[in-house]
């Protein structure tokens, strides 16, 4: 598996492990959160070296 799937299998991971007895996001502890957006982080930089050098930057 590649490193930029790993890193997408491992954030859907989080995900669904935060989110499986939760309603809404007031249900999740901080501590769900941090793991949760360090997931999606980790993700994302990943993504991004994809991209290349300069493509992967980010355009908002």
């Amino acid at each position: 598996m590649s490193a930029a799937l790993s890193s997408l299998h491992e954030a859907l991971s989080v995900l669904d492990e935060a989110w499986a007895d939760a309603d809404c996001a007031a249900d999740l502890s901080r501590a769900e959160l941090m793991s949760t957006n360090a997931a999606l982080g980790a993700l994302k930089r990943r993504v991004d070296a994809l991209g290349g050098a300069g493509r992967g930057a980010d355009r908002s």
